[in-house]
């Protein structure tokens, strides 16, 4: 490979034919999964993505049972990417599977199964644990006292749950057991990729989970529900239970406002109830895990901080952006923009506070879907304007309003519907009707030359 089909023998920035090579190579003295990606990363070039498409193929190939545990368990069902709508990034592999295999009905125009259908919801988390050895990415603080995995013995509804072992825990030993819905530069080892992140649990939705108690011993073990904020990494605690006898318990809480905060941990903080001389050892089952509901927050910009080269809880397309005096100030060419929330939002109002500096354009989106889509209202040389971007702006409504530089103006847009209306300072200015887009993300904006101070952001699903 070297000799014949080196970087030296095909130059460019991507060289794609001797890696190439390596993965033909890799599969050939493989003949498995693990030892193909072994021997694809061995062999050096563009080792992640030889792995990768390698891994791919033999994966398809060798099926669940050919993966040795060693390469599944750390991984933990766990998928972050780097692309430009934040939200989509944080994925867990068995939700993203039932998305592709339903992707696979419609293309091929048949039906899906019920189960798997109503198994995935568009902007919603389920957690059902049905495929073999899925736990969704759920994670535990303490894994000596603790261990997770993959259970079959229990389940609330269909066939599998998330088992958790714990084992000889005394009185005031503790173990979060949550799922992580952002994260943070220091969640990573690199900035490589650069990649941004807008939760995907908020204030406001409702988190429910089906939880067994298996005890074999000690006397009582205690859940707290809880939440942590991504600012201050303060526990909030919600409520709790003791738990002596077995049986399925539905636990149920509701996402508090954090002052500003986003939240990055969502989930149980289990703890041992019993003495020394009688220490908790059992099993605990968890099913049916879900974060559903209409999220009402603010992000309070002096809580946020620049990561990655964009300002937490927000993905940034083009501009220049920094955090000065709790205000996010941007600046651009001809466009920028800053995005957050469930990129699949429906009706929403949307309320930010803008200080126009220099330039036309000072705006808030709503329904926006990646970079050539949404909706945008604000400041305009027009005066005021409401606009749709389909891979095009456009001018859905206009009207004159005298706006002022260095003036703070709040700002809201409420789609509900085809209908989108404007209001500023509390005053309707305009309304129309459009259908362009059914759902997306929300934040600010600038189509033109300028710079804004974009203040604090409240979004409240209706």
């Amino acid at each position: 490979m070297q000799d014949n089909w080196g970087y030296d023998k095909y130059t460019g920035v991507c060289h794609i034919i001797p890696n190439a090579g390596v993965c033909v190579l890799s599969m050939l003295y493989g003949k498995d999964f693990n030892r193909s990606i072994e021997i694809a990363t061995m062999c050096g070039w563009d080792t992640d993505c030889n792995a990768g498409n390698v891994g791919t193929i033999m994966g398809v190939a060798c099926g669940l049972e050919g993966i040795a545990p060693h390469y599944r368990g750390p991984i933990n069902d766990s998928v972050v990417l780097s692309g430009i709508s934040g939200y989509l990034n944080i994925l867990d592999i068995p939700t993203y599977t039932k998305e592709l295999a339903l992707l696979g009905y419609r293309l091929a125009g048949e039906a899906a199964p019920g189960s798997l259908a109503e198994s995935v919801k568009a902007g919603e988390i389920h957690f059902d644990f049905e495929l073999p050895g899925s736990t969704h990415n759920l994670r535990l603080s303490n894994q000596i006292g603790c261990s997770l995995r993959h259970s079959t013995e229990r389940a609330y509804s269909g066939t599998g749950s998330a088992e958790i072992l714990f084992d000889r825990m005394s009185r005031g030993q503790k173990c979060k057991i949550y799922y992580k819905p952002f994260y943070r530069r220091e969640d990573f080892d690199d900035e490589r990729y650069m990649p941004v992140f807008s939760p995907t649990a908020y204030p406001g939705q409702t988190v429910s989970m089906m939880v067994y108690a298996d005890r074999y011993s000690g006397e009582s073990i205690i859940l707290n529900p809880y939440v942590r904020n991504s600012s201050s990494k303060q526990d909030i605690l919600l409520g709790g239970m003791v738990i002596k006898e077995a049986g399925w318990n539905n636990i149920t809480f509701t996402i508090p406002e954090l002052d500003g905060a986003m939240t990055d941990e969502v989930g149980l903080i289990f703890e041992a109830n019993s003495p020394a001389k009688n220490k908790d050892f059992g099993c605990l089952y968890i099913d049916d895990f879900s974060i559903t509901g209409k999220a009402s927050y603010i992000i309070d910009i002096s809580k946020q901080k620049k990561e990655f080269a964009s300002i937490t809880p927000f993905s940034h397309n083009h501009g220049a952006w920094e955090i000065e005096q709790g205000v996010m100030e941007a600046m651009c060419l001809d466009h920028a923009e800053a995005m957050t929330g469930n990129y699949f939002m429906r009706d929403v109002k949307v309320t930010g506070k803008i200080t126009p500096h220099t330039g036309k354009s000072h705006l808030v989106s709503a329904r926006v879907q990646g970079a050539l889509r949404g909706y945008y209202a604000g400041f305009t040389s027009d005066g005021v304007a409401i606009l749709c971007n389909n891979n095009g702006m456009k001018k859905l409504a206009v009207c004159p309003f005298d706006w002022e530089y260095e003036r703070e103006y709040s700002v809201k847009l409420v789609v509900q519907g085809d209908m989108l209306t404007l209001f500023a300072d509390g005053r309707q200015l305009l309304q129309v009707h459009d259908n362009t887009h059914d759902y997306g993300m929300a934040g600010y904006a600038m189509y033109e030359l300028g710079r804004s101070g974009f203040g604090n952001l409240s979004i409240e699903e209706l």
